[in-house]
């Protein structure tokens, strides 16, 4: 029926379909292709930038979030132009990983919108729910009842430092099983279908809880529950304790020697819902979907951090039950947001 009316509509097709061809042919080759993770990336920035546009009443920086987001978008662009003109297996290994320093760009486009949209942070919210639920504090209770050994705070606050490096560890097993069975000439797609969902899968996941920040603000209970200051003191670790705390308060604009109250009114809005839950959630189930060998290696590494993310009071216990929530969703909506990205495509290019 759409062909019909496109029939009547442009009775010589001769000289309708060049036209259309002529306004494509200049990107069409490049953004055939883009892979279903390159049209997300894409998809998110152009998201941020709208949000961004439309709360520039509030957001003082809205200016730096729509740059930040055309240089991840000219990133994915360039980086699909060199696919076009290179098929080396060293431009395919790139594009398996070159979104990882990218993907960081949009947490930090968050922190510029989640504060200044709402005006307030929503900590009383999640404590009232923590509390509802458990009768306490838990993160509270866990200092009391479990001592914060310096062994045992070093070794829950690598796991916790291990975040990005979860998913990156599974992506290089799937790819280095790839590369053997191409090399054995077995040639059955399965490892690379696999290494297709694991990334399109976390970086959706990682865009889910990065609008879990900007929706819903909130800085976690060791600034509210906690004195932040004497964290190191309460929290005593080893040799690399303290040299991994100062790397993560940097990423989240942290100064240590300035006052309390300029810290809290700086630092990212990233407790609801739990990132590191949610992502690990994700990479757990898929290392045992997909039977890998390291998939014990990175439920006991994975596990010890969903656990260290409220001992070491970054996190409510209900912002780990949110993660787990935007987990499953991640799990059971991405094949639907694949296909919408997909047909977008095909519908930008006329190819529907």
């Amino acid at each position: 029926m759409a062909q019909l009316i496109r029939n009547i509509a442009e009775p010589t097709p001769t000289t309708a379909r060049p036209q259309s061809k002529a306004g494509t042919e200049a990107f069409a080759p490049v953004l055939r292709m883009f892979a279903s993770v390159d049209l997300l990336v894409v998809a998110f920035a152009m998201l941020m930038m709208t949000i961004a546009i439309l709360g520039s009443y509030r957001i003082d920086e809205w200016g730096w979030v729509v740059a930040a987001s055309l240089v991840a978008i000219a990133a994915v662009w360039a980086m699909n132009v060199l696919r076009l003109r290179n098929k080396s297996r060293w431009v395919e290994l790139l594009h398996l990983f070159y979104l990882a320093p990218v993907i960081p760009i949009f947490f930090k486009l968050s922190e510029k919108m989640s504060f200044v949209l709402h005006g307030r942070d929503y900590d009383d919210s999640l404590i009232l729910v923590d509390r509802l639920l458990f009768h306490t504090d838990p993160t509270v209770w866990l200092f009391t009842h479990i001592p914060p050994a310096p062994w045992l705070v070093e070794y829950l606050q690598v796991c916790y430092a291990l975040f990005y490096f979860l998913p990156v560890i599974l992506a290089v097993e799937l790819y280095r099983r790839h590369q053997h069975e191409l090399a054995e000439q077995r040639f059955g797609r399965e490892p690379k279908d696999q290494l297709t969902e694991l990334r399109f899968v976390v970086v959706y996941g990682f865009f889910l809880s990065y609008l879990g920040y900007i929706l819903y603000p909130a800085v976690g209970p060791r600034f509210t529950l906690h004195d932040f200051v004497n964290l190191s003191k309460e929290l005593p670790g080893g040799y690399f304790t303290d040299v991994m705390r100062h790397f993560l308060n940097a990423g989240e604009n942290i100064d240590i020697q300035a006052p309390l109250n300029v810290i809290r009114q700086h630092v990212t809005r990233d407790a609801f819902p739990s990132g590191h839950t949610d992502i690990t959630f994700i990479t757990i189930l898929l290392a045992f979907k997909y039977k890998a060998k390291l998939k014990w290696v990175i439920l006991l590494i994975g596990a010890s951090l969903i656990f260290s993310t409220v001992y070491l009071r970054y996190h409510y216990v209900i912002d780990l039950i949110g993660g787990m929530l935007f987990a499953v969703l991640t799990l059971y909506s991405w094949q639907w947001m694949d296909r919408m990205l997909r047909t977008a495509r095909a519908r930008l290019l006329n190819e529907t």
